[in-house]
């Protein structure tokens, strides 16, 4: 930045005894820039560092998605074969609970045929004596 007495030196007297001029300098671009340099110095410095940061955001982000997706690729690995043991599972488990049911009704139907055995001395001989006495009731109306 420009001292102060660089500044007050633009509105020093320009001539002997008369009216006072303010004083321009020659050459007002390059005033302009030299006085402006500085903040444009740190400007240029700001601008540099906030390309660095975005840059390094930048790979942050792709570092960051390629892990994403390869900790997703695995998950996807992993929840297929939880998937396999699962519907092995689930398939174990049908056929035992149909195993389990088949020896149910397994033993429900020996169950019901020993009862059917040990009423049927009971019941067979009037059940016998009521065939024979049809049989011979068709029999006799025959011609």
């Amino acid at each position: 930045m420009p001292q102060l007495s660089e500044f007050l030196r633009r509105f020093r007297f320009r001539g002997v005894p008369g009216a006072p001029g303010a004083g321009v300098p020659a050459d007002r671009v390059a005033a302009l820039q030299q006085e402006l340099r500085p903040v444009f110095d740190v400007l240029e410095d700001a601008q540099r560092r906030a390309n660095e940061i975005i840059a390094q955001a930048e790979r942050q982000a792709h570092e960051r998605r390629q892990a994403a997706s390869a900790e997703a690729a695995q998950l996807m690995v992993e929840a297929r074969l939880r998937s396999d043991a699962e519907r092995a599972s689930a398939a174990a488990e049908h056929v035992a609970g149909a195993e389990a049911e088949q020896r149910r009704l397994l033993d429900e139907a020996v169950k019901q045929a020993e009862r059917i055995d040990s009423l049927a001395p009971a019941r067979l001989p009037p059940l016998v004596d009521e065939v024979v006495r049809r049989a011979l009731a068709i029999g006799a109306e025959a011609p």
